[in-house]
Parts: C-alpha cells; sequence; structure tokens
C-alpha cells in the first residue's frame, strides 16, 4: 500500500509474464507522485490473459481498478489523476481508458484503463481473442458505458527484447486484422528501419509482423497465452539471426527423423573409368597446357579442388609422383583447407616438376597471405614479389593488379579501414616533410579521414608530440618514421587516445579510438578470387582488437547510466534526460547504444511538445 491514507480506493494491479520491462514499471509505480493510497497487486504467470483478468477482479476490494501491462510506464501524476477522473464520472460510467504513448511506433496508442470494480464483479472476461472488447458489450447488457479521456497517463513499450518485440508485433496484427479488418503500416516502418540501422529489434519486429499478417486467417479466437511464446520457429530465428549459426543444425532437437537407406556413394569412392568424370578431356588439355587466360586457369583450378578430396588427390599423387598438376591442386587443397606449411611444400614440388611458375606464385601468394600469424614485412615482400612475377607474365591480369596495389602501399590499407566507415569526410591532410611546425597554429574542430605526416628527426617528433590533435579529429594517423622513434612515438599516440592499429616497414597507422565505432574494416582478401574457408567471395567485414589504454572510453555504457535516464523519464523529465543523452553522444559516439537511446527519447520529446 502507498503512502498517505489508510483507506485506499483504488487497486492497480499488475499483470506480468517476467518480460524485462518489469522492474521499471514497478519503478514507475513507486514513484506516484501526490497519489491518494493504493493497493498494488502483482498476477505473475497466469494465462491466457483473460484468466489473469480475473485473478486481479477476485484480489481487488477497492472501489476502483486500474489493470496495467508490465509493459506500462505510468506518468508520476497517472494514478491520482486517473481516480479524480472516475470519481468525477457519472454512476453509469464503468470504465475510462486513457491514451499512453508508444515510442516504438511514436504514436499515442489505447491504452490504459481504470474500473469501478463492482461492476467488474457482476461481468466474466471470456476467452475470447478480444476479451476486452466482449466485456465491454456485457457492461452495456448491464447498463453500464465507457469513455475514451483525452490525457496521456505514460509511455507503453519503451524496451524489449528481440523475442518480446516479435510477440508484440505478431499478436497487434493477428488481432487487427482477425477482429477489425485493420492492416497498419507498422510492417513497412519496421523493414525501412531495419534496412537502415541493422538493429535487431527492428528485424525480429518485422518477422512478427509477417507471421501476424499470415497467421491473421487462422488465428484461433482465444486470448493471449504466455505459455504459447516461446515457439520453435522463435528460437530457430534467434539461433540463425543473433548468432553465427552452425551451416546446418536441427529445427526440433527433440524430433528424431528416419534413416535414409539409399545415401548416395561418396564421389572419390567410385571407381570411374576415367578422370573425365570431373574434367572435360577439353578443358584438362587446355589447363595442362597453360593455353587458358589466367582467370580461367584459376577457375578451373578451384573447380579440381572444390570437385576431388583432398585424400583423393593426395592418393593420385602417391600413383603419380612426377605429375606437376597433381602436386599442384593437392597444394591448392591443402590451402583450402588452411594447412598453410604442407600447401607451399606441395607447390614448390609442383615448381619444381614443371608447372607453370605464374600459377605456382599466384597461389603461394595466396598462402602467405592469408596465413595470417606468420604475416610479416619480409612475409609481404615475399608475397609482393609472387604477384609482381605473375604479373610480368601478365601485365594485364586485373585480380593480380589489385592484390599488387594491395601489398604496395599503405594507402589501400586505409581504403580497407574507411570501406565500412559511414561517417567518413572524404578530407585527408598530408605533411610534408619539414612542415611540422605549421600543424601546430591550427585551429577549429576539423574531422579528417587521414593525417599523413613523415617523422626524420628528434626535434620534429618533439614539435610533433605538442600539436593538438583533437583540432584534427583524424581517424587514422599515418606516420613514416625511422624505427627509432617507433616506441617514443607509440606512448605519445597512446596518452592521446590513438592505439596502433597496422605497423611495418612502410610505417605506422594509428586509429582514433575516441572519434569511431569499433573498427571495422573491409578485407581485400575478400575481393580477390579463391578465398578459403573463413572467407567469402564477396567483400567481408572483419574485427580487429582494441588494446587497453588508460584513456580509452569504456566500449560498455555503465548500469547506473541507464538507471539515471529511466529515473528522469519516470519523473517526466525527458527533455532533460534527453539533453544529458545528447552530451554524451557527443563526446563518445563508439557507443552504439546512445544513438537507440536517443533516438526514442527524441520520439517522447516531441509527444511531450504536442502534449
Amino acid at each position: 500500500m502507498s503512502p498517505g491514507s489508510t483507506h485506499p480506493k483504488t487497486t492497480v494491479g499488475v499483470l506480468s509474464v517476467n518480460d524485462v520491462v518489469f522492474p521499471y514499471c514497478m519503478q514507475a509505480l513507486e514513484n506516484q507522485l501526490g497519489a491518494p493510497a493504493f493497493v498494488t497487486e502483482i498476477v505473475r504467470d497466469v494465462s491466457p490473459f483473460n484468466a489473469a483478468f480475473d485473478e486481479l477482479v477476485r484480489r481487488s476490494n477497492t472501489e476502483f481498478m486500474i489493470q496495467v501491462d508490465e509493459d506500462m510506464i505510468l506518468y508520476p501524476h497517472a494514478v491520482a489523476r486517473m481516480q479524480e477522473v472516475m470519481e468525477a464520472a457519472p454512476d453509469n460510467i464503468g470504465m475510462v481508458l486513457f491514451y499512453l504513448f508508444d515510442p516504438d511506433r511514436d504514436q499515442r496508442i489505447h491504452g490504459i484503463k481504470i474500473f469501478r470494480t463492482a461492476v467488474l464483479r457482476t461481468l466474466r472476461s471470456k476467452d475470447v481473442k478480444a476479451s476486452e472488447m466482449d466485456l465491454l458489450e456485457q457492461m452495456l447488457e448491464a447498463g453500464y458505458r465507457w469513455v475514451i479521456h483525452p490525457e496521456t497517463m505514460g509511455y507503453h513499450g519503451i524496451l524489449y527484447s528481440p523475442e518480446s518485440i516479435y510477440r508484440r508485433y505478431q499478436t497487434m496484427y493477428e488481432k487487427d486484422i482477425s477482429t477489425w479488418n485493420v492492416v497498419t503500416a507498422d510492417m513497412r516502418r519496421k523493414a525501412l528501419a531495419f534496412a537502415e540501422s541493422g538493429d535487431p529489434n527492428e528485424l525480429f519486429a518485422l518477422l512478427g509482423s509477417a507471421h501476424g499478417v499470415t497467421g491473421a486467417q487462422s488465428f484461433a479466437n482465444k486470448e493471449k497465452d504466455f505459455n504459447t511464446y516461446d515457439a520453435p520457429h522463435l528460437r530457430v530465428f534467434r539461433r540463425l539471426l543473433l548468432n553465427t549459426p552452425a551451416q546446418h543444425g536441427a529445427y526440433d532437437p527433440s524430433r528424431t527423423v528416419p534413416a535414409f537407406r539409399n545415401e548416395p556413394i561418396p564421389f572419390d569412392k567410385v571407381a570411374w573409368k576415367s578422370d573425365r568424370a570431373a574434367l572435360s578431356s577439353e578443358e584438362a588439355s587446355l589447363n595442362r597446357q597453360d593455353k587458358m587466360a589466367p582467370e580461367a586457369a584459376i577457375s578451373f583450378d578451384v573447380r579440381v579442388v572444390e570437385c576431388m578430396t583432398r585424400e583423393w588427390l593426395l592418393a593420385q599423387v602417391a600413383s603419380n609422383p612426377s605429375d606437376p598438376f597433381l602436386s599442384l591442386w593437392v597444394g591448392l587443397a591443402h590451402w583450402y583447407h588452411r594447412d598453410f606449411s604442407e600447401a607451399l611444400k606441395f607447390l614448390e614440388s609442383a615448381r619444381k616438376l614443371g608447372a607453370p611458375a605464374w600459377r605456382v606464385s599466384w597461389y603461394q601468394a595466396l598462402c602467405l597471405r592469408d596465413n595470417r600469424p606468420a604475416w610479416s614485412a619480409d612475409a609481404r615482400r615475399e608475397c609482393l614479389s609472387h604477384i609482381e612475377s605473375v604479373l610480368q607474365k601478365y601485365p594485364q591480369f586485373e585480380w593480380g593488379e589489385v592484390f599488387r596495389k594491395y601489398l604496395a602501399s599503405n594507402d589501400s590499407l586505409i581504403e580497407d579501414f574507411f570501406a565500412c566507415n559511414s561517417e567518413r569526410s572524404g578530407q585527408n591532410l598530408e605533411v610534408p616533410v619539414g612542415g611540422m611546425a605549421s600543424l601546430l597554429q591550427a585551429r577549429g574542430q576539423a574531422k579528417l579521414d587521414c593525417l599523413k605526416l613523415t617523422l626524420t628527426s628528434d626535434s620534429e617528433l618533439e614539435v610533433f608530440e605538442q600539436v593538438n590533435l583533437a583540432h584534427f579529429n583524424a581517424a587514422l594517423i599515418v606516420v613514416q618514421a625511422e624505427e627509432a622513434f617507433g616506441a617514443k612515438l607509440k606512448a605519445s599516440m597512446l596518452e592521446r587516445g590513438y592505439s596502433l592499429w597496422h605497423a611495418d616497414d612502410l610505417g605506422c597507422v594509428f586509429r582514433n579510438l575516441l572519434a569511431l565505432p569499433a573498427p571495422l574494416f573491409w578485407s581485400l582478401r575478400g575481393a580477390l578470387p579463391l578465398s578459403p574457408p573463413g572467407s567469402k567471395i564477396e567483400k567481408k567485414v572483419e574485427a580487429t582488437s582494441q588494446p587497453a589504454t588508460t584513456n580509452v572510453v569504456s566500449t560498455a555504457l555503465p548500469p547506473e547510466f541507464f538507471r539515471q535516464i529511466h529515473q528522469l523519464v519516470t519523473l517526466g523529465r525527458a527533455q532533460e534526460a534527453h539533453r544529458l543523452v545528447q552530451q554524451l553522444t557527443q563526446q563518445a559516439p563508439q557507443w552504439e547504444e546512445l544513438r537507440e537511446v536517443e533516438r526514442r527519447l527524441s520520439s517522447l520529446t516531441r509527444a511531450a511538445w504536442r502534449e
């Protein structure tokens, strides 16, 4: 019971199925201001909805009853105001409905209700798909009417998990279509929101909408039952869309599928009369004569490795140890399975046996490139040497030229970094040798993609350490410097909010930890052919690790921050909360959660202005 009078007139009943938003709902009730005493009842885990409602009526021993779903967050004055309105209503008004503002849908919705408890005791909530409307029909037959009040009493749906937002949109569409023959545009809005943000909640809302639309015609004439919420398809969606799933998995782990007796014979277990079953004789002849265009020859080699297992190829090499192409293909198969040392051994053997030197060099370069734990400046030089030998044979080979450019300069690495950064400014600044002092006079808050400079002396390094890098807010700083400056330069950059992202004999690339999100970059490996398992033939995003430093802003928002924002909102100070989030977003734009919090608070403040 709330503080105040010892004779409460209202019971506030919360219907809960243990959703993530339940604590926020209860906090809002505890924060009610100026309200007369009221009784709080929590009806937990009772289903379906009509049974939970009837249980609430049974527990209510006050004149009025407010039904609160756990995803409703009431304004601090809501209980007092709703009781005041009901006390002023004529005796034949059995229910008053108030609006709630829904931030997810960015509109006011129906709503939260206060009832005359005595009226409800003469009625029964039935297990039908629109039990609330059926209850109003029963009220009419008993001589009672109801009113929609124009005031808004709180928020609806401020926080969702993927599962809860899926169920919300599924049941919304099912009920709207089956009961009212109405289709809203929310499904399209969610599709556009997901395309723009990639937010998993937007995706699950879209999937739930689709489920509701397709299932509405067969929707049973029953109320919502939380016991049916954890459906198998929803678990599958979570497994497939929110995690990195295995290529194959059981839809229902408890289900056993009858064994299929006539299984196919493995390709490599068949005693084929000739190798033409895998390779056409014409293509095989052209390939062995090295008369194909380079792209066609490489595609043919890939087909060999895809058709023949590594074990089958190894068996063929054992039978024909002097065949250079078999050794080449075995090396390629080892590369495909990321066994790089064995791959290089067989490729070198193929070279000695007379395989086309350019093809051996191409695959050796791929092995060096993909063996990331062994990647070094020496490996990079050797890789570049192999590619240049390929281009000597085929100067117009586009794949080789792309590969060479990738290896030849830091510029390609910088392009990798920015390929998935949507906030790129397109501005770069290159400081000429001897021009370091000009940076000391820099003013203003530029936003550079990249600041490039060369350090050739101790005095230039000392000047650079005095430069206020905040004036440039560069996402990357590329420094060409003598090796002797390396340790001192790295320490200086870490203190100034930058981490070492890439380093070799061409120089160092430092990433601004405070100006960009976690470092995602496109790997040019994905733009090249013959990517091994683990990297697709289209462009692939990889994440680099972020070294810990004392000046780096944490990548996770503290729970105290969310509690502070929630407290401001429940006290009706959404605009103040919005300003606080905006300030923090400017200071730490790498926090993805802040953008979603700011968007929702923006909706709340717009609603407050409208009211």
